[in-house]
């Protein structure tokens, strides 16, 4: 009756545990697929580098436990290869950042210092029965204008 009843709380604890992974793994993937749409990739590294490192953790506790000198090594070996790997990572996305953040800036001076190198221009409003119109001339254009429109006269194009 005993072995059964240790049996019984042995099977309850591990449905536990594969319930608490299945909850974690979703909650997990949900996040993840948040983060992507909200444009935090640097978050789902983060988490994704930190499960990493649990896990490994645990089987490091496991082989310390066990005595097995090789599989300590090894986990050991990585750890400190998957700590490399996310300083790498996040090296990149910090060097991709600054690089869109110097290209963003480059392309917004450009533009504003064209419209600074231009020389203003004047808007003329020309009002005649029946309308009106805004006609846009350069400085030293407006006789030019003048004498294009008395030239015309009352012809119709």
């Amino acid at each position: 009756d005993l072995d059964r009843l240790n049996n019984a709380i042995v099977s309850a604890k591990q449905n536990m545990a594969r319930l608490g992974d299945s909850s974690r793994n979703t909650l997990n993937s949900l996040q993840d697929e948040l983060d992507e749409l909200q444009g935090r990739q640097s978050d789902i590294e983060q988490r994704r580098y930190q499960n990493q490192r649990n896990d490994l953790r645990a089987q490091q506790a496991e082989a310390i436990a066990n005595g097995d000198q090789e599989a300590i090594r090894n986990i050991t070996s990585a750890l400190r290869i998957s700590e490399q790997i996310y300083n790498e990572r996040r090296r990149q996305a910090n060097n991709e950042r600054t690089q869109a953040l110097r290209e963003s800036q480059g392309s917004t001076n450009l533009p504003a210092q064209s419209t600074a190198s231009q020389t203003p221009q004047r808007i003329i409003r020309l009002e005649y029965p029946g309308g009106d119109v805004n006609v846009v001339v350069a400085p030293g254009d407006e006789t030019k204008l003048l004498d294009a429109l008395k030239n015309a006269g009352m012809r119709t194009v």
